[in-house]
């Protein structure tokens, strides 16, 4: 090979690890293969896609349109979602390098049973400004445990998500195999009309080398933390603000550096199947290098905020 790049072995993948793997993809194969949604408050945001941190929280929250496969209200077995979403930058109207994308994102959920549900997710995305290229972002099939009751006010969401490098970059580049993400989202309402999700996740990843085509480390563990509060301002109209929070680690147990992403957004419903939403994100590193210990979160930047519109529509 013309490149250094180390392969796996089973101490870096252990045994049990890809046992866990093949159970998770038959479980779901079992419950007729497919599943699940445009991720909703309670969700995951999708692993190892190739959008850059700024369009990852983007893609996070223009996701939360629709919650077309809730457990517990959801009265068909199976549930469908389609949602479309264009993003831009900062820049100028006037600036020839200024970038626009549109997203065609599909769910798709299987209710097994009272208790769980399986689903898949795929996506699209097309540049509308430049080089015109289509990519398919990594797909995923998950898991989902209906909402565990804490409390009077509490509810837990637990579920596992079982990432397959559909994306080409992923396959070619960073040579994934596969990433599992375990995750719990807990809602709470902290007061009428005013609600708050917390969501802590970790991801493993597998890939078949320990460094990239391009000679760099691949990723092999993340964990992020995300804080929602929404505000229902009526039965059609709300606002919502999240933050989160990612930090990763690479095969040789080095410890990138830590990144955010802020998102605030709005959402009408237009009718009980639909709706729009528009939103502000940002993301980037926590820590600038030239700004020494200073943090650098920001809600605007205008290196790396992205403005999005999403139309979604349950099938």
């Amino acid at each position: 090979m013309d490149f250094d790049a180390k392969r796996l072995t089973g101490a870096t993948m252990p045994a049990s690890a890809r046992l866990l793997l093949l159970i998770l993809v038959a479980i779901v194969a079992s419950t007729s293969g497919f599943a699940e949604e445009a991720e909703s408050a309670n969700q995951v945001q999708e692993t190892t896609d190739e959008v850059s941190t700024s369009q990852a929280s983007t893609t996070t929250t223009s996701s939360l349109v629709l919650d077309t496969t809730d457990i517990s209200n959801s009265s068909s077995k199976y549930s469908s979602s389609v949602n479309l979403t264009t993003v831009t930058d900062s820049k100028n109207t006037s600036d020839e390098t200024k970038s626009y994308d549109g997203t065609l994102g599909l769910g798709i959920g299987y209710r097994i049973n009272e208790t769980y549900k399986a689903g898949f997710s795929a996506s699209i995305r097309k540049n509308l400004s430049n080089s015109y290229e289509e990519s398919l972002a990594n797909s995923s099939v998950s898991l989902g445990h209906r909402a565990i009751k804490l409390n009077n006010n509490l509810s837990a969401s637990p579920k596992m998500v079982v990432t397959f490098p559909t994306n080409r970059k992923s396959r070619e580049i960073d040579y994934l195999n596969g990433a599992l993400t375990l995750a719990t989202s807990f809602a709470s309402e902290v007061y009428p009309k005013l609600s708050l999700t917390f969501t802590p996740l970790v991801t493993a990843y597998f890939n078949e080398y320990t460094t990239n085509r391009n000679n760099e480390v691949n990723q092999q563990y993340s964990a992020s933390e995300s804080l929602s509060l929404g505000y229902s301002i009526s039965d059609k109209f709300s606002v919502s603000a999240g933050v989160s929070f990612t930090q990763s680690w690479s095969y040789l147990g080095t410890k990138r550096d830590d990144q955010y992403g802020t998102d605030l957004s709005t959402n009408y419903l237009l009718d009980k199947k639909s709706s729009l939403t528009a939103g502000i994100s940002t993301g980037g590193q926590i820590y600038r290098s030239q700004r020494g210990p200073d943090s650098a979160i920001e809600i605007y930047d205008p290196a790396s905020t992205s403005f999005y519109l999403t139309y979604g529509i349950s099938l």
